[in-house]
């Protein structure tokens, strides 16, 4: 258990010397050039060594494998030591992190990451100008890169640990007896602590508990409750938090009229929001300017929405202003934003409708990054489209944009 004596919240508040740049993580940004966050959710598995399906995550820019047997590897830009192996360069080549640990489950946030180890532990690397790696000040820091921790580093244990979900820079945990555990920037109230107070080391919510699954967007979170209860809190200026309103929340407030009380799933873009039921059923809420909601218009939704036209749903995952959706058969189905050719059809015309990538053997997972997707067929080829300004498409071509689907050997 993380203790929280008055020594240690000292140090869970923002740092009055490092205090980021007014409006860094507000909507100043041009609509194609921040972050995703909200990754796909990857579920706590079995701790057996041999016997896991391997994974997938997309940041801003890069991009995270989990083969079966738990090997971790990045690809893609490593500037900000998101890649993780004690340097700080783009590559378009798999790259281990530093000390090879085995891992359960990882996730990616705009420059920062996420990992569980199969022995428990979690780990952070990346960049943590706002506290989103929870190692309290011990990132380095240099003129030239600001706070970067270039391999992964160990937090303290908070217990153990079901789901992480990584923002654009904050970072949620949620442990097998349901607290959640949080810090990052909280500029909005996207932590859920009533506050906006930027915290640099996990805290527990006072606010929430039975938590199974999370997601974490731009600037707003989602939890779904052992109930069936979800949960939202942060900005919502685009309706992205669910409650019928567009007034933003520091504590966790209930989503109206979701209409089932069987989810299964959650994901969260930069400024939307997805729940997938057990029937498969697809709902979308919040900002729709790119068709993202994927309701056939780009009119936004203060509340979920059911949306139409999709076959029975496995897995969602929501990018910066673009999703996924995975169906049962595994097919892979796009909709929203393609200035870089995010849905794979060969185009770069939004598309505010679900619509199968074209070219792709059944798929069994796939991630969304802020530009960039990757999905993983039965035969263990990773595929790979979108935005390769960075190399996080693991392709070393000149082109910055892909938008037909292209085959990446996996690491191995």
């Amino acid at each position: 258990m993380i203790k929280t004596d008055s020594s240690q919240q000292a140090m869970l508040t923002q740092n009055p010397g490092r205090r980021p740049r007014p409006g860094i993580f507000r909507r100043t940004w041009s609509r194609h050039c921040a972050l995703l966050a909200g990754c796909l959710l990857l579920a706590a598995p079995s701790m057996r060594a041999f016997a896991r399906p391997a994974m997938l995550a997309a940041g801003l820019a890069h991009s995270l494998y989990v083969d079966k047997r738990g090997r971790l590897w990045a690809w893609g830009n490593g500037q900000l030591g998101q890649l993780g192996p004690g340097t700080a360069a783009a590559s378009a080549s798999p790259l281990r992190p530093a000390q090879h640990r085995l891992v359960n489950m990882a996730v990616a946030g705009w420059n920062h990451n996420l990992a569980l180890t199969r022995t428990g532990q979690l780990l952070a690397w990346g960049f943590d100008d706002v506290g989103q790696l929870g190692v309290g000040l011990m990132a380095p820091y240099t003129a030239t890169r600001g706070w970067v921790m270039d391999q992964p580093a160990a937090l303290p244990d908070p217990g153990h640990l079901v789901a992480l979900a990584a923002g654009v820079a904050h970072s949620l945990a949620v442990t097998s007896n349901g607290e959640l555990w949080v810090w990052g920037w909280n500029g909005d109230g996207q932590l859920g602590l009533s506050n906006q107070i930027n915290y640099w080391s996990p805290v527990m919510s006072p606010y929430i508990n039975g938590v199974k699954k999370v997601a974490a967007g731009g600037s707003h979170s989602l939890a779904l409750l052992g109930t069936g209860v979800i949960m939202s809190w942060g900005l919502n200026d685009q309706g992205q938090l669910g409650d019928g309103t567009m007034d933003s929340h520091s504590v966790p407030q209930l989503i109206r009229n979701l209409g089932v009380a069987d989810v299964t799933a959650l994901a969260a873009g930069m400024d939307f929001s997805l729940a997938l039921d057990s029937t498969g059923q697809l709902f979308a809420w919040g900002a729709n300017d790119s068709g993202q909601l994927g309701l056939g218009d780009t009119q936004q939704r203060l509340e979920p929405e059911q949306v139409k036209g999709l076959p029975p749903l496995q897995a969602i995952s929501a990018g910066g202003f673009h999703a996924l959706a995975l169906a049962r058969d595994g097919t892979l189905y796009a909709w929203g934003a393609n200035a870089c050719g995010e849905l794979g059809d060969g185009t770069t015309a939004w598309r505010a409708t679900p619509r199968p990538v074209p070219g792709l053997p059944p798929i069994v997972t796939m991630a969304a990054g802020f530009h960039h997707n990757l999905a993983l067929d039965h035969e263990q080829q990773i595929w790979v489209w979108g935005s390769n300004d960075h190399l996080q498409l693991g392709l070393a071509t000149p082109e910055p944009c892909l938008a037909i689907p292209q085959p990446l050997q996996a690491p191995s």
